[in-house]
């Protein structure tokens, strides 16, 4: 995939699911979401979602603790659009770090702490449900 979007001059990246994650458990989810954006960054570069996929606001959440309300999906859909304007992803020192960091642990020099407010507007979305939202068009277009 990366030689092929090399090749094309298509930028590629993988973001993690957003789910719901009440707060007392959103620090061993974002744990775990580490481990698996630091397998998968092996083929893709991952989207720099500094809640690694867990978000505590439930109001956001339709039907499942995966899907949701259209306020949700916007603020989603903003926050992702600037993550892939900017090109902002993970290093996979990053992410080792905050694989392996206990509870409150700082995960790098100076770039990000594992003891963020989860609550706050979230900040990644799949690229489909960008493009399907058609309000940024330049997400969906390549070579």
């Amino acid at each position: 995939m990366r030689d092929w979007s090399r090749e094309h001059h298509v930028r590629v990246a993988y973001t993690l699911p957003w789910s719901f994650s009440p707060p007392d458990r959103a620090k061993a989810y974002q744990r775990l979401n580490a481990g698996r954006a630091l397998r998968i960054a092996e083929f893709l570069p991952i989207l720099r979602d500094a809640r690694l996929g867990a978000y505590t606001v439930r109001e956001h959440f339709a039907d499942t603790d995966l899907h949701l309300t259209a306020e949700g999906a916007e603020l989603r859909t903003d926050e992702t659009a600037d993550l892939i304007k900017h090109w902002r992803v993970w290093t996979t020192e990053e992410l080792g770090q905050a694989a392996h960091a206990p509870d409150g642990a700082q995960a790098g020099k100076n770039t990000w702490s594992l003891d963020f407010p989860v609550n706050s507007p979230p900040h990644v979305l799949t690229l489909a449900t960008v493009c399907n939202a058609r309000r940024w068009p330049f997400v969906c277009t390549g070579a």
